[in-house]
């Protein structure tokens, strides 16, 4: 799967993406929504993975964004901060879903493998 991944942290982008290739994702990486919308608009990519607090836009927003450019793209909704009204913020944007970035690893790595069986 081709998987856009924005994050403001790049500590956590280095390892996720590390992460993600080794699960043989082809991973790209933003640190805001301005590289983002760039990135989503010049490379394929079949998922966004966003972070919920960036300093330039909201992951929710962002992905509205990406989506009126890509609206076949998948997203999901990353952060540290998770509440389940955040993940119904993120399920009414047309979001797949939403993850703690720290305490839920496995649940997005085993949500991602489910999405990329469902594109085969």
């Amino acid at each position: 799967m081709r998987i856009l991944l924005v994050d403001d942290d790049d500590a956590y982008l280095d390892s996720m993406s590390t992460l993600l290739k080794s699960y043989g994702h082809n991973a790209v990486v933003a640190l805001d929504g301005s590289a983002a919308l760039h990135l989503a608009n010049c490379k394929i990519c079949d998922l966004v993975i966003t972070d919920f607090r960036m300093p330039d836009i909201e992951g929710i927003e962002l992905f509205k964004k990406i989506r009126r450019l890509k609206p076949a793209i998948a997203g999901i909704l990353v952060s540290a901060e998770m509440t389940d009204t955040r993940k119904k913020e993120a399920v009414e944007a047309g979001m797949s879903g939403g993850f703690d970035k720290l305490l839920e690893i496995d649940n997005l790595l085993s949500f991602i493998s489910e999405m990329t069986k469902n594109l085969d």
